[in-house]
């Protein structure tokens, strides 16, 4: 196994729920608060909550110019990424929306909160394509079942969406229970 760890960002480390809520409050004049969200829902499908298409969720999150640039980091996003560069080098492996801007302003974002540059990102949907070179860490299970049945290491982490209260402390512990990024650590 490579020592390299693959990093998610929607979610792990920038607080997408609380971005995409915010925007679907104002849309469909609802008051739910991500706090609230594990709760309320507990699963992937933001869309689902607000009673709406898978379509019309992508519509009105593309219809915001500053989306991504604007998201904020999870509450232990940026150390999560620092703790982690201190274990093995980091690549942060993000999927863009359709939208042609999501992809640079995702790559200025990164820049501007943790100094990663372009070089460092890998933007694709195919996460699986990694599989064998190192760890995956995500919150979104497809991303994780697809690159373990690819052959690959991959570690679900708990993010606002299907934990309450989720925490550094949370996250950290999940991960360590891995035996590579244990070893890694001991070394």
């Amino acid at each position: 196994m490579n020592r390299q760890i693959f990093l998610d960002v929607d979610g792990v480390i920038c607080d997408f729920l609380a971005g995409a809520m915010k925007v679907l409050n104002r849309r469909y004049g609802k008051k739910y608060h991500p706090s609230e969200y594990a709760e309320l829902h507990g699963k992937f499908g933001i869309n689902d909550l607000y009673q709406i298409s898978l379509k019309d969720f992508w519509d009105t999150i593309e219809r915001e110019s500053f989306f991504w640039l604007e998201l904020k980091p999870t509450p232990y996003g940026l150390k999560l990424y620092y703790w982690l560069s201190g274990i093995a080098p980091v690549t942060i492996v993000t999927c863009p929306s359709d939208d042609p801007s999501c992809a640079e302003q995702k790559l200025v974002w990164l820049t501007t909160h943790l100094g990663i540059k372009p070089h460092q990102v890998v933007l694709c949907c195919k996460k699986h394509l990694l599989a064998g070179n190192g760890v995956l860490i995500d919150d979104y299970h497809k991303y994780v079942d697809e690159f373990t049945a690819a052959g690959g290491e991959a570690i679900l982490v708990p993010s606002e969406w299907n934990t309450a209260d989720v925490n550094f402390k949370m996250v950290v512990n999940k991960i360590k229970q891995n035996k590579y990024i244990q070893e890694w650590i001991d070394q």
